[in-house]
Order: C-alpha cells, then structure tokens, then sequence
C-alpha cells in the first residue's frame, strides 16, 4: 500500500509541475503582450508623426493655393465693381 501512495504523491507532484508550468508560460506571455503593446504604441507614434506632418504640409499647401486664389477672386470683384462706379458716374455726368 505505501507504494501505492508513493505513486499518488508522484502523480500529484507531477501534475502540480506542469500546472506550475502552464501558470509561468501563461504569466511570461502576458509580459510579452505587455512589451508587444509599448512597441507598437512606439512605433505607432513614430509612424503617426511623419503621417501627421504630410497631412499638416498637405493642409498649409492648399491653405496657400485657396488664399492665392482668393486673392485674385477679390481683385477681380474689386475691378468690377469699380469699372461699374466709373460707368454710372459716366452716365450720370
């Protein structure tokens, strides 16, 4: 009977190893997500940077061809209405 309970222990230790094993797999991978998770954040913000300074530059280059075109717009109306003011004041004359 003792061997019989020598057996039982060993198969009980046996298990408790490869639950202990499991346990610190499964506690390693969580620590390996973690530092997944910092270096795609990293790598997100590194990447994000350079994607938001082409958007930026894109913004500031249409800003400018809307202002250039806006101003040629206004002169253009400026020129209009002042060549109608000298055509009423022509008939009016």
């Amino acid at each position: 009977m003792a061997k019989k309970q020598e057996a039982t222990v060993e198969v009980v230790v046996e298990e408790v190893a490869e639950k202990k094993n499991v346990l610190f797999d499964t506690a390693h991978k969580a620590l390996l997500i973690g530092f997944g998770v910092i270096g795609m954040s990293q790598d997100f913000i590194v990447d994000g940077r350079e994607e938001m300074n082409k958007l930026f530059d894109k913004l500031v280059g249409r800003g400018e061809e809307m202002e250039k075109e806006s101003r040629e717009w206004v002169q253009d109306v400026m020129k209009r209405n002042k060549k109608v003011e000298e055509e009423v004041a022509v008939e009016m004359a």
